[in-house]
């Protein structure tokens, strides 16, 4: 702890230092975690855990977009199978009278560009 007074220049000094500190340890952590995903030996995520960390960003703030993207998912995933499709999704900023749209997700029949399902989050 300083107490007589400090230069300008060694107090710069010593701020960009612990800048420099505190970048280095996060881009560590980000290192070993990145590995921890990449490990051979990892085991694929149960149902359990998914739906446990899909609860978990949905709880998080600024997380609006999200149940529109499980959605969106869901749907591209069975969509074949349903004989449906799902439009282009907006962006999440732009108001649906401003996109032209009636929803977040909008969905047409296979054959046909009329929407039948409409959510909107």
């Amino acid at each position: 702890m300083y107490q007589k007074r400090v230069s300008a220049e060694d107090l710069l000094t010593e701020i960009v230092r612990i800048l420099l500190i505190i970048r280095e340890e996060k881009e560590g952590r980000i290192r070993i975690l990145l590995t921890g995903l990449s490990a051979e030996e990892t085991l694929p995520l149960s149902s359990e855990e998914i739906i446990n960390l899909i609860e978990q960003h949905l709880r998080c703030k600024n997380a609006s977009r999200l149940p529109v993207l499980i959605v969106a998912a869901a749907y591209k995933s069975v969509g074949k199978k349903l004989g449906e499709r799902m439009s282009l999704l907006h962006r999440h900023t732009a108001a649906d009278k401003q996109t032209g749209s009636l929803g977040d997700i909008e969905v047409c029949l296979e054959s046909d560009d009329h929407v039948v399902t409409v959510y909107e989050k």
